[in-house]
């Protein structure tokens, strides 16, 4: 009996630290800065607005870039006649 509780902690120390790692992996990201243009900042914006991503995978991209436009059009369907 001694031999299995021995040789169950380490699976156990493993799992932990597994899980501990995963979480941490998850954690969510902060924004450390960001830039706008003087001038701009509190003023309409009229006429196209181009939505451009950066992102490794395309997919990613692409779904990224969709979701702000859908999100943008959504918060302005008066300007994109109802879309």
């Amino acid at each position: 009996m001694r031999s299995v509780i021995r040789d169950g902690l380490p699976r156990r120390i493993l799992l932990l630290l597994a899980a501990v790692l995963v979480l941490a992996a998850c954690a969510s990201a902060t924004i450390d800065g960001r830039w706008t243009r003087p001038g701009v900042i509190g003023k309409r914006v009229e006429g196209a607005v181009q939505v451009a991503g950066v992102a490794l995978d395309e997919t990613v991209r692409r779904i990224y870039e969709g979701d702000i436009v859908a999100k943008l059009r959504a918060r302005h369907q008066h300007r994109f006649g109802g879309r």
